[in-house]
């Protein structure tokens, strides 16, 4: 922004906002809308348009973004024409949507299921036992149970968006996936498991989050093991994760990050591993002196991640936008993009 606006600002922050798209902020109604209005003083660039680069146009006058957190009201709207674009679409209104004559559907990369080990307390501070889940674990299951579709999800090892160049890895593959029950019982006997309960910390506030873990709670019974599920709104399981002493596993969808230290994965606050080796990595990563030795840093953090067992990546999902068929010009990049768009008349 302008060098005078920062030299001007008073204290307590920043007064004139400056912005450079081509529409402009015109009201928040908070908890209803926000309304965009045509910047009529943006200049675009005239290159062909392409994700967030390119030729910008405000073809529409007016946006609204409204503000819908129920599933069916945001899905009878997109299908009636009340909104042009939804986004957040449930896989469990997938089939609706895709077969009604008005409506397309479009997904993107959205992120990665994720079980996360409590490496601090509980029978699961016994890495060997970490590794025994591990092995046990069938991504193929977890993941067709939890989003139905297999066009709407992949399997890959790396926590980060496998389309990201810099940081896609297959480091840790041996312990993914391993679907090797037999193995898992070796190990659980070697570790001394004698039928200690465990605890799958879940919330049915997300779908894919609750039916992952009612599939591993299955797999790890079939195991031998003695697994509990507890249920919680999201709030209250938000809460209970940062009690280490309740729970053993939980799975979360987690967003794509844009660095490996960015990651819950690595984040001590977030399922308490507090690792030494994960920290140095972390330091590693960010003092690398090129691109390429920060790629070979984060391929062996993820490798350790994996043998030492601390979470792993279930499967990589894809989130799931409606239009409406009258809508053109629209673009589904990491997130909508709708100021080339119109709705034809």
């Amino acid at each position: 922004m302008p060098k005078e606006i920062i030299d001007s600002a008073p204290a307590d922050g920043i007064q004139e906002y400056i912005g450079t798209g081509p529409y402009k902020f015109q009201e928040w109604k908070q908890d209803q809308y926000i309304h965009l209005v045509r910047n009529e003083d943006y200049q675009s660039l005239d290159s062909e348009p392409s994700g967030f680069d390119g030729r910008k146009e405000a073809p529409t006058e007016n946006l609204y973004f409204h503000f819908v957190t129920d599933h069916s009201t945001r899905i009878a709207g997109v299908k009636t024409g009340q909104y042009d674009v939804a986004d957040s679409i449930p896989i469990e209104s997938y089939d609706e949507l895709a077969a009604d004559s008005n409506v397309n559907l479009e997904s993107f990369p959205g992120g990665a299921l994720t079980a996360f080990f409590n490496t601090s307390e509980g029978l699961l501070a016994d890495q060997k036992i970490r590794q025994a889940i591990l092995a046990a674990f069938n991504n193929d299951e977890i993941m067709l149970a939890s989003f139905a579709k297999p066009d709407l999800y992949s399997l890959a090892p790396g926590y980060l968006n496998t389309n990201q160049v810099q940081w896609s890895t297959e480091a840790g593959a041996e312990y993914y996936n391993q679907a090797n029950p037999d193995k898992a019982k070796e190990l659980l006997a070697e570790a001394g498991y004698n039928g200690e309960e465990i605890t799958l910390l879940t919330t049915k506030d997300y779908n894919e989050m609750y039916t992952a873990t009612l599939v591993i709670q299955e797999q790890l019974r079939q195991i031998g093991m003695n697994v509990k599920v507890e249920n919680f709104d999201f709030p209250t399981f938000l809460e209970t994760k940062n009690d280490r002493s309740k729970w053993d596993i939980f799975v979360a969808s987690t967003g794509y990050q844009i660095t490996p230290p960015q990651l819950l994965a690595v984040n001590p606050d977030w399922a308490g591993l507090d690792n030494e080796t994960v920290k140095q990595a972390l330091v590693d990563i960010r003092a690398a002196a090129t691109p390429e030795d920060a790629q070979k840093e984060w391929a062996e953090l993820q490798g350790f991640m994996y043998e030492f067992a601390s979470s792993t990546v279930i499967g990589h999902y894809n989130g799931v936008v409606a239009t409406s068929k009258k809508l053109e010009g629209f673009e589904l990049f990491e997130a909508p993009v709708v100021w080339n768009a119109k709705v034809a008349k």
